[in-house]
């Protein structure tokens, strides 16, 4: 929280007063499509994968997350409404989780928790923003560096075939481009 808003040692207190612990195993979901998200989670340890299933049930998988990043469907969990994507972990995982109860108190009572939401909201939509720019105007080749300049420990940590989903290419595709294109 620090390092994006000034905040009390009481506030600091008190807004963590409102997360758990909570562990997912590796290919474990958090959600699947159709369910309610129960928890908005900050990831301490882990990676994650968003997908959704295709009409041929193939899997899509539209982003990633790591470290010191927040997962979840904040639509289903202030709604409760079923989830358009899944999450899974994608490793063994440690996250802190919030309910909407605890949501709604830090909202209420707490406007450095309201201001770290609102910043971390804004920074989400604009890179949700980019990454639909990017799927639609650039190339696989140029997706797949962008992918190892973001995240370069991506390929030891995800597999291949969630990374080629992503890319929106077949494996095949995503091997011939690593064996051609050295990384910058």
């Amino acid at each position: 929280m620090r390092k994006r808003v000034p905040v009390s040692e009481a506030d600091a207190i008190m807004i963590c007063s409102q997360f758990r612990p909570l562990y997912f195993t590796k290919q474990e979901h958090v959600f699947r499509t159709g369910e309610i998200c129960r928890y908005g989670c900050y990831v301490i340890k882990g990676a994650f994968r968003y997908y959704q299933l295709n009409e041929r049930d193939a899997e899509y998988t539209t982003r990633f997350s790591f470290e010191d990043w927040w997962v979840g469907d904040l639509q289903s969990l202030f709604n409760n409404t079923p989830a358009a994507l899944s999450l899974q972990a994608l490793e063994d995982a440690t996250v802190l989780g919030i309910d909407k109860k605890g949501y709604d108190f830090l909202f209420e009572h707490s406007p450095t928790f309201s201001e770290l939401f609102r910043i971390n909201r804004n920074s989400g939509f604009n890179k949700l923003n980019q990454l639909m720019i990017d799927k639609m105007s650039k190339t696989a080749e140029e997706r797949y560096l962008d992918l190892l300049q973001q995240h370069p420990f991506i390929f030891q940590r995800v597999a291949l075939k969630h990374i080629a989903s992503y890319l929106g290419i077949q494996p095949e595709s995503l091997s011939r481009i690593r064996k051609n294109i050295t990384p910058r």
